[in-house]
């Protein structure tokens, strides 16, 4: 494979991604409602691999933002490698099937999650609605 045709790929498969996800009926998958975040229970986990162009980027102009947010010290983040943890034991409700992949912790399960990265504006507002503290 050529140098540059890793993250050609890796680009080719989130878009993939995304379309499935936008193009969905949503009586086939219903959308579950915004989780109420209780302070101290809740921990976004961000599943990545090495080499993930997709996942650098996140790194890169998610995570350092995120940090500095009010929003973080209720609901830390913390990255997994996907390739070296076994994510079976983790409580998910589905297997990972992407890279990267945000998963919302509560008491320990998985609440939401959001698949791939599409840039820092639609990550934020995902989370905005995903977060909805009471």
């Amino acid at each position: 494979m050529r140098a540059n045709a890793q993250p050609l790929l890796s680009r080719l498969l989130s878009l993939v991604a995304i379309v499935l996800i936008a193009h969905t009926p949503a009586a086939a998958a219903p959308r579950p409602a915004t989780v109420p975040v209780p302070k101290l229970n809740a921990e976004l986990l961000v599943f990545e691999v090495e080499g993930c162009g997709y996942c650098n980027l996140f790194r890169r102009d998610v995570a350092p933002a995120y940090s500095r947010s009010p929003r973080a010290r209720d609901v830390p983040m913390r990255f997994i490698d996907a390739n070296r943890t076994d994510v079976s034991r983790l409580n998910l409700a589905e297997p990972l099937k992407v890279v990267p992949t945000i998963v919302l912790m509560v008491n320990g399960r998985e609440a939401q999650r959001i698949t791939g990265y599409m840039g820092p504006e639609p990550f934020f507002h995902m989370i905005s609605t995903l977060m909805r503290h009471e």
